[in-house]
């Protein structure tokens, strides 16, 4: 999938570099999936990594937010291909806390990467996104669900008063995070 309707479209995020305006679905996912599994199996064995220790990692969502467009594409049968793989992993960033993730079980085999700012700025250019404090909160839920969890603080934005709400958003992530 390319593209994304998502509410931080007109501000600094990346997933629109390449296109703006309409969200283009791929319907030769059977294919991608073939070439990516004759792909990775003709690859070295896998060194440990600052990415991963164990598995080749890809992102699912260098183009698109997986969590809000979940119900437009085949994602279920995106994210068996890699529960499933024994050389391979997915990894996606997101703005979304989409619970209809949790009723799938990835074992540590899908990488979800919930993006972080201060919640006054994600409401100046991330509207319409998940609120800084839900997206925090889901953190552990999705732990115990199976996924592997990490946090993007980006962008870093210097304003008056960021170091203190920088200072707020770690103090928050330190109150609601187990691990």
């Amino acid at each position: 999938m390319y593209g994304c309707a998502g509410g931080c479209r007109n501000s600094y995020c990346y997933v629109m570099r390449h296109n703006y305006e309409t969200l283009y679905i791929n319907e030769n996912i059977d294919q991608i999936l073939d070439v990516l599994d004759k792909y990775t199996a003709n690859l070295l064995t896998k060194i440990s990594n600052q990415t991963d220790s164990k598995y080749w990692t890809y992102d699912i969502g260098c183009s698109t937010d997986v969590s809000l467009h979940w119900k437009h594409a085949n994602w279920l049968k995106i994210f068996n291909f890699f529960k499933e793989d024994p050389r391979a992993k997915a990894t996606f960033a997101t703005k979304y806390v989409n619970p209809k993730l949790l009723n799938f079980n990835p074992e540590n085999k899908i990488r979800i990467r919930f993006s972080l700012m201060p919640a006054r700025m994600s409401e100046i250019l991330e509207p319409k996104t998940s609120p800084i404090i839900e997206r925090i909160k889901a953190v552990n839920i999705f732990i115990e669900a199976g996924y592997e969890v990490h946090l993007n603080c980006a962008p870093i934005i210097a304003y008056e008063g960021w170091l203190t709400e920088y200072a707020k958003l770690f103090e928050d992530l330190a109150q609601y995070i187990n691990n």
